[in-house]
């Protein structure tokens, strides 16, 4: 359910980078969204044994303050850009 949920967002966010209309949010979007896709793959990877362990976080469920924040920010302003576009 944890990985249904993270590739929804991620599913949002390529909708995101399909309808926008300035070049500058859709650089934004698209980086944050393949930070996202990056941290993702990386833990999954972790849990499997398939890659080394590191200090990645996984998006929105890793205890640590900052980058709970710094998603929730990424977001923010990735869904903005949507409400902008309308």
């Amino acid at each position: 359910m944890l990985l249904l949920g993270g590739f929804f967002i991620l599913g949002r966010l390529v909708s995101i980078i399909e309808n926008a209309s300035s070049p500058a949010g859709r650089a934004y979007v698209s980086g944050f969204f393949l930070t996202l896709l990056v941290q993702t793959f990386v833990h999954v990877g972790m849990n499997l044994g398939l890659l080394p362990i590191t200090g990645v976080p996984f998006p929105l469920v890793s205890a640590g303050g900052s980058s709970l924040l710094a998603t929730f920010i990424g977001l923010a302003i990735a869904f903005g850009a949507r409400k902008r576009l309308k």
